[in-house]
């Protein structure tokens, strides 16, 4: 064992020269840092206690690095917490050791114990490091605030390092939170300013612990990524249409003081909700007001259920006698889960000793077929909602699976349910935008017009562009110059628009139009990059309300709805470093994998280099035929373009907004039992359920 230590030997690095026959040289830590061009010869002094101490007292670089509390703190520290030292001859340690470091290398034998060891002191500039992982790991695991005060806590983090300064509750849930949260708003809000192509923004209401009424509200990127905007009380207020559209108004209002660019809106089908929609988008036609559809599609399931009188009463039985897991109206996809477990169970359940009552229900083969028809005809509402409830939803999802529930009601065998589930599918289609779900599905290369019903005479390239023209003047306030001609070109497959190229970017739609709009079809990327980044739920706002409840509990009640959400905020930025870490694993693991990056052969870099000649001859044979194409486009959409654009005066806005909207307009309404062909496809995410 080594000489005993005094308190202050963590603040110095001791050298090995002896200064005499009992004490070596020192020199201090913080010295070293500040000059590091100094010879070690006019920094060390004798490594003496009383030496150590007035010159970490005096020692203004020392003094600058430590808050006044920790300064005072280091001074008086006494002498009884130091103990023995044994250090690695591996010259690190050593006055001659090139880099100046905090901690030293220890030999640790294998009896020593953790408090023999001397400490790494806690500077100024990583106090606030240290507080901010102390804050992390409170709301990262939601313990109450006080736990920093808890006399076991604080010695267990002083047999760790004697050193450390634990931030009492008030300041851990005062200044410390709210410099974090000042901190990562900040963050939030440059990242949805510098999103070019807008956020969509998406609210609801929910009631807290105490019965507050909370107004949370989400702004969700175009690349899907929710960012936690505010959670406001609004208890007191009347719930009614006119004072949600006054929270609209002043969130658009804050958001262009903000810079930040809104596209959409998403809420709820609540009454009110629904009422202010409809007012709004008469009155602002620059944004898209959309009703949540992750929760339209929980509420087809629940038309299922109010239908079919069989399936409530088999869905009735299910919870009165046999509860292994609960059904939940407010828990989407919770009917589907509920009845998938209880078919897994039956050989156990029919083996169980259980009363008569529930014996008789369980031994029906008849209930527990309409049981197995249930879960089969809800299995693709359910699928759907599971896709529709996730951030990176899109419009062309929402079509493709409301499309393809109203193909699996055409195929039940019931003719009276038939008929009352697709006029409720009807009604729930008759109110939505339809040309906006359609455009979608046009500028989709996996879709085009290749799913829709070739008999139905109001819907083809030339209906669809007139509605093309009508959104690029309500989003952009401008006319479209060649909108129509790149919509030709695009329905011709002509590059950029060929499938090829959309391979390229491995189905990301988003990507690929940000690629067709750095070149000559701008106007037509620009639509469909206003289109692709719309989220079309309010599903993030749940999430919210699920946090804030996790944090906001019948014992922590006296929580400020304010400081809820600051710590809702930084839970979503914990979450979102945890998964960029691993995503950044993920990549450094397949890079380094020199197996992976060697498994092309030469066949495949043959076909590419094939593709890319291809792409070389094409942009070469472009570059003359653009100009002739662009004089000689067809002439229907030559005729559909002077009539929709050359009439329009300057002021194409004021234009636009007597038009009747694209919601209302009966001209703009399709049957969705006939829209699609009969083969249409299975959506390729059913089996993510």
């Amino acid at each position: 064992m080594g000489k005993r230590q005094h308190p202050f030997t963590p603040y110095f690095i001791i050298s090995e020269e002896k200064a005499n026959s009992t004490h070596r040289f020192a020199i201090c830590r913080s010295c070293k840092r500040a000059y590091p061009n100094k010879e070690e010869s006019e920094l060390k002094f004798v490594n003496k206690k009383t030496t150590c101490k007035n010159h970490l007292r005096n020692c203004e670089v020392f003094h600058n690095e430590v808050t006044p509390e920790e300064y005072e703190r280091i001074l008086n520290l006494d002498s009884k917490f130091v103990q023995p030292l044994d250090y690695e001859d591996d010259g690190e340690n050593s006055c001659s050791s090139s880099q100046s470091q905090i901690s030293l290398p220890l030999k640790i034998s294998k009896k020593q114990k953790l408090n023999n060891l001397t400490t790494q002191p806690i500077y100024k500039y990583d106090q606030d490091q240290f507080n901010q992982s102390i804050l992390y790991a409170t709301i990262s695991t939601g313990v109450a605030f006080r736990w920093v005060n808890d006399i076991h806590v604080k010695k267990a983090f002083a047999i760790a390092n004697p050193t450390i300064k634990l931030p009492n509750r008030i300041n851990l849930a005062g200044k410390i939170l709210d410099n974090e949260k000042k901190s990562v708003q900040d963050h939030l809000m440059s990242v949805a300013e510098a999103d070019e192509q807008g956020v969509t923004l998406a609210f609801d209401g929910w009631k807290n612990i105490i019965k507050q009424n909370i107004l949370g509200v989400v702004l969700i990127t175009s690349s899907g990524k929710p960012l936690i905007w505010k959670a406001e009380d609004i208890s007191g207020n009347l719930q009614n249409w006119q004072t949600i559209y006054k929270y609209v108004i002043e969130f658009f209002e804050e958001a262009k003081n903000n810079n930040i660019k809104i596209i959409a809106l998403v809420t709820d089908s609540a009454s009110e909700n629904a009422a202010a929609r409809k007012r709004l988008q008469k009155n602002i036609r620059d944004k898209v007001f959309l009703p949540c559809f992750a929760h339209q599609s929980n509420l087809c399931v629940g038309d299922i259920f109010k239908i079919s009188s069989q399936f409530m009463k088999t869905s009735k039985i299910y919870g009165k006698y046999i509860a292994l897991m609960m059904p939940n109206d407010t828990r989407w996809n919770s009917h589907y889960y509920c009845f998938k477990s209880i078919l897994k169970t039956k050989i156990a359940l029919k083996s169980k000793e259980i009363p008569s009552e529930i014996c008789e229900t369980i031994n029906n083969e008849q209930w527990w077929h309409d049981l197995q028809n249930l879960e089969t005809l809800i299995y693709p509402f359910c699928a759907i909602l599971n896709k529709l409830q996730r951030d990176k939803a899109q419009l062309h999802d929402v079509l493709h699976g409301f499309g393809y529930l109203m193909k699996v009601i055409k195929q039940q065998e019931t003719s009276d349910f038939q008929t009352k589930m697709i006029e409720k599918l009807e009604r729930r289609w008759k109110q939505w935008e339809q040309p906006l779900l359609l455009i979608s599905f046009l500028l989709n290369p996996t879709y085009r017009l290749t799913k829709f019903n070739k008999n139905i005479s109001t819907l083809n390239l030339v209906i669809l562009g007139k509605w093309i023209i009508y959104y690029y003047m309500a989003w952009f306030d401008e006319k479209p110059l060649k909108i129509l001609s790149e919509l030709n070109d695009w329905f011709d497959k002509k590059y950029p628009f060929d499938d090829e190229s959309f391979d390229n970017f491995d189905k990301d739609i988003i990507k690929y139009w940000k690629f067709v709009s750095r070149g000559r079809a701008s106007e037509l990327a620009n639509i469909a990059l206003r289109i692709y980044s719309i989220c079309v739920n309010s599903a993030s706002v749940e999430r919210l309300f699920s946090t804030m409840g996790f944090f906001h509990t019948k014992r922590r009640n006296k929580l400020k709805h304010s400081k809820v959400l600051a710590m809702c905020q930084i839970r979503a930025k914990i979450y979102q470093d945890e998964i960029n870490a691993n995503i950044d694993y993920a990549r450094e693991c397949f890079y380094s994998n020199s197996i992976l990056n060697n498994q092309l052969d030469e066949m495949e870099i043959e076909n590419l280099e094939e593709t890319i000649q291809y792409w070389i001859e094409l942009l070469d044979d472009d570059t003359d035929l653009y100009e002739i194409e662009e004089n000689n486009n067809d002439n229907i959409l030559n005729s559909l373009l002077t009539i929709f654009v050359e009439n329009l005066d300057d002021n194409s806005c004021t234009q636009v907004n007597n038009l009747e909207h694209p919601a209302e307009d009966n001209l703009a309404k399709w049957n969705l039992y006939d829209l699609f062909v009969s083969d249409l496809e299975i959506p390729d995410y059913f089996n993510m359920l």
